[in-house]
C-alpha cells in the first residue's frame, strides 16, 4: 500500500517569459517569480496537491516436476498496480499547472520450461516458452492557470496501454 501525503519536489528555476507565465502576470494580480523558488531541499512553496497513493498486489506460484532426467517448470505471475497521484509542478501558491493522475495497470506472465542434462552431464540444456500480457490505463487531469482561466482551458491526456510478448527459446 502506498500512501505518501506531501510528497517533496524542489523549485529550482522560474522563466517568466513562457506564455502561461505572461498571461497569469498580465492579467491577474497574481505574480508567478523566482521569490517561489525553494530555498532548500526541504522547502515547498506549493499549494496545490502533492501525494501518492495507492495499491500494488501481486502473486507467483513456481511448480516443478521431475520427469526422469527432465525437470519440468511452471513460473506464473500476476500483478495490480492502482495508483492516485496528485502534483503541483509549479511549485508556487498560484496555479500555474496541477495535475491528477490515476495508473492502473494489471500484468500477467506464463513460463514454461524444459530443462535437463546429458553426455554424461557435460551438456546443460533448457527449453522454454514465455508469454507476457499487460494492460494500462494511465490517465491524467492537468488543471491549467485557473485563476486566469477558471477550469475552461483545463485538458485530459488518456492512455491506454496493451503489450503482449511471446518468446520461445532453447
Amino acid at each position: 500500500k502506498i500512501d505518501e501525503k506531501n510528497v517533496s519536489y524542489k523549485l529550482v528555476g522560474v522563466n517568466p517569459n513562457v506564455l502561461p507565465v505572461v498571461l497569469l502576470n498580465t492579467f491577474t494580480p497574481d505574480t508567478y517569480d523566482a521569490r517561489w523558488l525553494s530555498t532548500s531541499n526541504y522547502h515547498y512553496n506549493g499549494g496545490g496537491p502533492n501525494s501518492s497513493r495507492g495499491t500494488l498486489k501481486g502473486v507467483s506460484l513456481t511448480l516443478e516436476y521431475e520427469a526422469g532426467a527432465t525437470t519440468l517448470k511452471s513460473i506464473t505471475a500476476y500483478r495490480k498496480l492502482d495508483v492516485h497521484n496528485d502534483l503541483d509542478p509549479d511549485g508556487s501558491p498560484i496555479n500555474i499547472l496541477d495535475q491528477y493522475q490515476t495508473v492502473r495497470q494489471n500484468q500477467f506472465s506464463q513460463e514454461f520450461q524444459a530443462l535437463g542434462k546429458a553426455f554424461d552431464n557435460r551438456l546443460q540444456w533448457v527449453l522454454g516458452a514465455y508469454y507476457f500480457h499487460e494492460k494500462v490505463a494511465d490517465n491524467i487531469d492537468y488543471a491549467l492557470l485557473t485563476s486566469l482561466f477558471g477550469t475552461s482551458q483545463s485538458f485530459s491526456q488518456d492512455n491506454h496501454v496493451k503489450n503482449s510478448s511471446l518468446a520461445f527459446y532453447g
